[in-house]
């Protein structure tokens, strides 16, 4: 006799909550019925697969050895359903695509509309987050893609690098190095910057390129996003460095901002989309991917450098 699936996603969940009662609300059904089940997977197995404590259930030994022969089971039965939808739908279906709040809006808002014209049944559910977060929700299925900043090294990911980006300096037009024509390194020390908050991975590089050109960052004035930081920058707290895709979509000519390019220095960062190497889609995925490079060379290759 072998277990069913449905068993086995029982046996994940009482470890996921930690208890039959808190397992058995979470999926719905009643707890004698998640006990009897369980009882029935340790009768197949022939091992107690958790020890009762006054805390709930923790899994035994026996539990812990098995636990990721479970995981692989329901992960591929999961990836399996989700093919047969791929070869019954082709390039239909809805994908969660995880972006950076630094990348995203700036990038999407001009593909996906002409993504919807090409691919009508495909649609995305897009979420930003930090770059660590995104990672672990690919990891965990939360994500079936990501755009996100490189360097990333994950041996379970396919990592397709996407654009190279340039950064600017951002300054008030009325600062003093926005008479200049052109400005050096020389100019930049001891300026100060506005930077993102430390849990993002933009405020990371930024902080290298005040270290390599001298530069005076103000951790007392640090923006939760980029509009914050544009919005500092206007009012005359500091400088900042601002990628290619904000300063083509966010900063006008009209502004009372000013965008130069330090002479002599190539500033820039990698972008790459990233997808699980077990992802049922993962074909789909690598075609798409080819699209995208298309979109982004048509409607933004005067601003990025398509890799």
């Amino acid at each position: 006799m072998k277990p069913t699936l449905k068993q086995l996603e029982y046996f994940l969940a009482i470890i996921k909550y930690g208890s039959i009662r808190r397992a058995a609300n979470a999926l719905g059904i009643s707890q004698p019925t998640l006990s009897a089940q369980l009882a029935k997977l340790e009768q197949i197995f022939k091992l107690n697969l958790f020890e009762r404590v006054r805390s709930g259930t923790i899994l035994s030994p026996s539990g812990q050895h098995l636990l990721p022969y479970v995981q692989i089971m329901v992960e591929d039965m999961n990836n399996l359903m989700d093919a047969v939808e791929i070869a019954i739908s082709g390039s239909k279906g809805v994908y969660r695509l995880g972006v950076t709040s630094t990348l995203g809006s700036y990038l999407l808002a001009y593909l996906l509309p002409e993504i919807h014209q090409q691919y009508h049944h495909l649609k995305f559910i897009v979420r930003e987050d930090a770059p660590n977060i995104l990672v672990e929700g690919l990891t965990e299925g939360r994500h079936d893609l990501l755009l996100i900043p490189l360097p990333l090294n994950n041996d379970s990911f396919h990592i397709e690098t996407l654009i190279r980006e340039e950064l600017f300096i951002v300054m008030a037009n009325d600062h003093p190095l926005a008479t200049k024509s052109s400005i050096t390194t020389d100019d930049l020390v001891g300026e100060k910057v506005v930077n993102m908050e430390d849990n993002h991975l933009y405020s990371k590089q930024i902080d290298e390129l005040c270290n390599r050109f001298g530069l005076a960052p103000l951790k007392d004035y640090q923006g939760t996003s980029l509009d914050a930081l544009r919005a500092m920058v206007s009012t005359g707290v500091g400088i900042a460095f601002f990628p290619s895709l904000y300063v083509h979509s966010e900063i006008r000519a009209e502004s009372n901002l000013h965008v130069m390019k330090i002479k002599g220095e190539s500033i820039y960062r990698m972008h790459a989309i990233a997808w699980r190497h077990s992802s049922p889609a993962r074909i789909f995925f690598r075609e798409f991917s080819v699209v995208f490079k298309e979109l982004i060379k048509e409607k933004l290759g005067d601003v990025v450098e398509v890799m």
